[in-house]
């Protein structure tokens, strides 16, 4: 496979994905894991974090609005502009930095280190998501975090086993179209954390993201209030073995000392 970019794809991503609950999920979980983990967040010190694949800025907004700087790395031009009339609506004042460049080329634009490095579903679009890891180490400081999120190939295996579709699951095909939203290389967990491990990142939390919302069937889910499911996302996402069935795989992780 090559790369994939969500260009021409940015109004389908804001309706299919925060336009809906899972997009509120993810945020309540991510936002969750990053308060645990990084006691910084908890004060008023401002820091420098970097965010690759920033998609709509939901996730940057939160960050610029306690006083953090933020800069914010998109390929798709389309997304981009979208993500800076979502900023500049939320925060008119804010001073967010935006460099239009894919993972690979970034070290052609920023040779700085930062105290966050977000990069939050890119790997799975990516022919090499093993080399990925290497170039977000670069930009991180020493004791610094990294918040590494992944579609998740066993969320998507079991909630083809739980829907009856045995003849996707015996092909193992679970790429999505790629002019679609679906990524087209869901990664295992296993995986990514021994890449993590080759690379010297210390894994501070594994969570998973829609471990519950993703099994709901639609009517049930559709009856049930957002705020009920979130509060089951939250209860069971650290858990073993729930922790490893989301649809969504998420770490937050620092260099080993």
């Amino acid at each position: 496979m090559t790369d994939q970019y969500f260009d021409a794809r940015a109004v389908r991503f804001a309706n299919n994905i925060y336009g809906t609950p899972k997009g509120e999920i993810r945020l309540a979980i991510l936002w969750r894991d990053l308060q645990k983990t990084i006691p910084w967040l908890q004060t008023a010190e401002p820091k420098k974090i970097l965010d690759i694949g920033a998609g709509l800025g939901h996730l940057a907004i939160k960050l610029a609005a306690q006083g953090h700087a933020v800069t914010c790395v998109e390929p798709s031009a389309e997304m981009m502009q979208q993500a800076q009339q979502n900023i500049a609506a939320a925060l008119p004042h804010s001073s967010l930095g935006f460099i239009e460049s894919s993972l690979q080329n970034l070290p052609q634009h920023l040779n700085e280190k930062f105290d966050l490095v977000i990069c939050h579903a890119v790997l799975e679009w990516l022919a090499n998501p093993e080399q990925a890891i290497e170039l977000l180490r670069h930009w991180l400081k020493a004791d610094a975090y990294l918040s590494l999120m992944v579609y998740n190939l066993n969320g998507i295996v079991m909630r083809n086993l739980v829907r009856g579709n045995f003849r996707k699951v015996r092909r193992g095909d679970f790429a999505g179209d790629q002019r679609g939203l679906t990524p087209a290389q869901p990664l295992l967990p296993e995986a990514v954390e021994t890449w993590l491990a080759s690379a010297n990142l210390d894994v501070k939390q594994q969570s998973g993201i829609r471990v519950v919302y993703d099994y709901l069937p639609r009517a049930i889910a559709t009856e049930r209030s957002l705020e009920d499911i979130i509060e089951m996302e939250m209860q069971f996402s650290l858990q073993a073995p729930y922790n490893r069935l989301g649809r969504y795989s998420h770490w937050v992780c620092q260099p080993h000392r």
